[in-house]
């Protein structure tokens, strides 16, 4: 006698799922997990271009007021925002 089974095997396709890019981090740091500062400094990083700061404005020999917008952005992290952290107010 002879039995057949007919329970067809299912070839599973797999799941499309969309590539996950390093441009979409400012996001998933917004939309889930609350960073609204961190996104936005992120999002800013990757609008421009790179910028190295030169020794002579790292070491103070050249004034950092000297820079540019582009190259000096005072209003995306305040210090308003950095004070609600424990080890700014300690070192501040």
């Amino acid at each position: 006698m002879s039995t057949s089974s007919s329970t067809a095997v299912k070839e599973e396709k797999p799941e499309k799922v969309r590539l996950f890019r390093i441009t979409d981090i400012p996001d998933v740091m917004d939309r889930r997990l609350g960073w609204t500062v961190a996104a936005r400094v992120m999002r800013r990083w990757f609008a421009h271009p790179a910028y190295t700061m030169t020794d002579r404005v790292k070491l103070g020999r050249e004034d950092s007021r000297n820079l540019s917008s582009f190259q000096l952005d005072e209003r995306l992290v305040t210090m308003r925002w950095a004070l609600r952290f424990s080890r700014v107010r300690t070192a501040y």
